[in-house]
């Protein structure tokens, strides 16, 4: 899922598969859990109940660095067995 402010160019992913949110600040994975974001969710609704611009974020999902690993092993295992190297 991503934090995203809405017409932003700013999102933040997050990946609910693995729990995984990507901190632009650290340039890294980080976990976290599903329960958090929901509470961040809920802070945003109740902000934009307030009319506060900082409450202008939603979630999207997105496949996080274990995701595009896993995929990334996967596609590799199968080119190996159709006698393709990368």
């Amino acid at each position: 899922m991503y934090l995203r402010r809405i017409g932003s160019d700013m999102s933040i992913p997050y990946c609910s598969v693995h729990e995984r949110l990507f901190v632009r600040q650290k340039d890294a994975w980080m976990n976290w859990s599903q329960d958090y974001v929901s509470m961040v969710k809920h802070i945003c609704d109740t902000f934009d109940s307030a009319n506060i611009s900082f409450s202008d974020y939603e979630v999207i999902e997105s496949p996080c660095d274990l995701c595009i690993e896993i995929a990334r092993q996967i596609l590799h295992q199968q080119w190996e067995k159709l006698g393709l190297r990368q």
